[in-house]
């Protein structure tokens, strides 16, 4: 074969190849292989059933408990069941950190938790984001929500609440008694009592005509609030 001869059939393998790319480009992809569904999906939850914040806590473990015995008699999730795994993690930080370390080691890849306290929402809401693992919240406190990240609050947030009731008590406590009002908290030094006392809070109040005239904490286990009560008597 010549050379003149070469450079032609190169020309129309080339112009061959043009005219087929869009064709084989556009061919329809493989469809994937159908899904195979699990035996059960896992949701894992871990909060306090042995301390402080027990009397809180369980209702709402129990009451998950219940739920997920009737949503499997409804049929589940297309047919598979639902599971939980709980673990008690007493009120400690470190052991509610410890939980989510065993847990995130699980198979399969757990891809969703459940939580109920406000200390290890705020703890691992950078962790969740890391780890791609959504979480739902019975904790809503403003660090643990805000900027939204993989956390979402199953109730609203603890300062959007005592918003809702600064609403009430302008609108309509102020209105019926005539009075200013003067507004004193007294809450847990945890990091659930502590929610409300934010920046965002005393703005709004403010806003709203509320003077807040004191902020005092207690104790978990404290069982006696008179100096705190003093303290916002004569504010």
């Amino acid at each position: 074969m010549n050379k003149r001869n070469f450079r032609i059939m190169s020309a129309m393998v080339l112009a061959l190849a043009l005219v087929l790319m869009p064709v084989f480009g556009c061919a329809k992809p493989a469809a994937p292989p159908p899904a195979v569904k699990p035996d059960k999906v896992i949701i894992h939850h871990f909060g306090d059933l042995s301390g402080p914040y027990a009397p809180i806590t369980a209702p709402l473990i129990h009451g998950f408990a219940d739920f997920v015995e009737w949503f499997n008699a409804e049929g589940g999730i297309d047919g598979v069941p639902v599971d939980q795994m709980f673990r008690d993690t007493g009120g400690k930080l470190d052991a509610a950190l410890a939980a989510y370390a065993a847990f995130k080691e699980s198979k399969p890849y757990p891809i969703v938790m459940l939580l109920y306290g406000s200390a290890e929402s705020e703890a691992l809401k950078e962790r969740f984001i890391e780890d791609k693992i959504f979480c739902f919240t019975n904790s809503s406190s403003p660090t643990a929500i805000y900027p939204p990240g993989y956390e979402f609050a199953t109730i609203p947030s603890y300062c959007d609440s005592f918003g809702a009731f600064i609403d009430w008590v302008t609108e309509v406590w102020a209105k019926k008694t005539g009075q200013k009002v003067k507004l004193a908290i007294l809450t847990w030094d945890s990091t659930y009592g502590r929610a409300i006392m934010v920046g965002e809070v005393r703005q709004y109040a403010e806003s709203k005509g509320v003077e807040i005239v004191a902020e005092e904490v207690f104790g978990l286990r404290d069982m006696d609030v008179s100096t705190q009560l003093t303290t916002i008597k004569a504010a």
